[in-house]
């Protein structure tokens, strides 16, 4: 069955949502410089795919061209590469499809890589859920206290860029599987203030798994086509400690 692209003026709009949500933010908060370990397994001790690289797991603000951080408007951002040439990079396993094939549209199949790959130029970003009624930025979330929100992993691949959108983009639409994102407060430093965060995938309702929509993303003379490639099962388990 052929597929109709998803046509989109602005890269910039649609990848990231940034300037519209920003919009309704009144002050702006001071942004947290952040450590940032990608686990091997989630809290259930499930393994995850989406993975560190031989180097390691953690990444630091300020090092190895990583600039991590909650910002401004109480987003997280990640970019794992900042410089023109990658220092670290994240693995990714998109070799477990979701088995309910439940796109909404005519799907593809086409993926970037099938076993276990590294890869560089990395970045991540959240914006807040549609649904929530009133958003708390991440920075003054209280220990314990979590807030779901839409979260988009993003790459390049030979010349196409990919991402894995957990209820975010293509994926944000009534009866989507794709599962959004949830940042809960692990610890507090002595003022009270939350210090570290855990951010999981929540659990899609029709494959108890954590799922997102794999999208391509084709950008010729300034304007960027996506093709829906369809939703994978792809668990990852994010620790974030604020730096002094």
């Amino acid at each position: 069955m052929s597929r109709k692209p998803f046509l989109c003026l602005s890269l910039t709009l649609l990848a990231m949502g940034i300037p519209s949500l920003t919009s309704g933010f009144a002050s702006k908060l001071k942004s947290v410089a952040l450590q940032v370990t990608v686990e091997p397994v989630d809290s259930d001790g499930m393994p995850c795919n989406i993975r560190g690289d031989s180097t390691g797991n953690v990444y630091t603000n300020g090092l190895d061209g990583v600039s991590a951080s909650l910002d401004a408007s109480g987003f997280l951002v990640i970019d794992f590469q900042t410089g023109r040439q990658p220092e670290r990079f994240v693995t990714f396993d998109f070799g477990t499809p979701d088995p309910t094939d439940s796109c909404p549209w005519p799907c593809g199949s086409e993926v970037p890589f099938v076993n276990p790959t590294a890869v560089g130029g990395v970045s991540l970003t959240t914006i807040p859920a549609p649904n929530s009624p009133t958003y708390t930025p991440l920075q003054n979330l209280t220990l314990n206290s979590n807030e779901v929100v839409e979260l988009a992993w993003m790459f390049p691949w030979y010349g196409v860029d990919w991402r894995a959108s957990f209820h975010r983009g293509l994926a944000d639409y009534v009866g989507s599987p794709a599962s959004y994102a949830v940042v809960t407060c692990t610890g507090s430093n002595s003022a009270g203030a939350c210090s570290k965060w855990r951010v999981e995938p929540s659990v899609a309702s029709a494959t108890s798994s954590p799922v997102a929509l794999l999208v391509k993303a084709v950008t010729s003379r300034g304007s960027t086509t996506l093709y829906p490639e369809g939703f994978y099962y792809i668990p990852f388990n994010l620790t974030l400690k604020a730096l002094p």
